[in-house]
């Protein structure tokens, strides 16, 4: 478990270390945009905020260049990328409007990256298990989850399991491809 005690940069740090020796990479999105999805001024504005409602050391600038180092894995054809995102994420006020625009624009250019798969978890999907929580699972093996002060880390193989498989199941009730575009267009309007 890492905690935010010393700020955000730590946990990135340990997210990079993973992710860097990682080829697979699923991540379910629940309330805000994955971290390596994001653009600059997306993570500044959502790192930002977290430390100042955690009142927590100020690690932003170092936080964000680990994030945007994350964000560079996606370059790396010969690693595959699964996100799936809740449709209501694209509309949140997480962002000034400006930010989200450009947030919005730089998903629809990772939706066309061939080794990027990217889901749109409709508001109207019936999904069994309620997305409460942000996922990001590497190689099937390693499921991280955050919350507001800690990521847990869970590699017990039941464990992943049964992430992977809620995983699944919201892959199955997301949209792709020119519908999941559509979606974020009408989210940038």
């Amino acid at each position: 478990m890492a905690t935010m005690t010393d700020g955000t940069a730590p946990t990135q740090q340990k997210l990079l270390d993973e992710e860097t020796a990682g080829h697979i990479f699923k991540n379910f999105a629940p309330a805000v945009i994955p971290g390596k999805y994001q653009t600059h001024a997306y993570a500044t504005t959502r790192l930002t905020e977290a430390r100042d409602l955690l009142d927590l050391p100020d690690t932003v600038a170092q936080t964000v260049d680990l994030r945007m180092a994350r964000r560079q894995l996606i370059d790396d054809t010969d690693r595959s990328f699964h996100a799936i995102i809740a449709e209501h994420v694209l509309y949140g006020a997480t962002a000034d409007s400006d930010v989200m625009t450009e947030q919005l624009e730089h998903l629809l250019v990772l939706a066309d990256k061939p080794n990027v798969r990217l889901g749109i978890l409709p508001i109207r999907a019936r999904v069994m298990a309620s997305p409460m929580s942000h996922i990001d699972i590497v190689d099937d093996s390693t499921v991280s989850i955050e919350t507001m002060a800690v990521t847990y880390q869970i590699t017990d193989a039941p464990e992943v399991a049964m992430y992977l498989g809620m995983f699944d199941t919201y892959a199955q009730a997301s949209v792709y491809g020119d519908q999941a575009r559509s979606l974020i267009q009408q989210a940038s309007s």
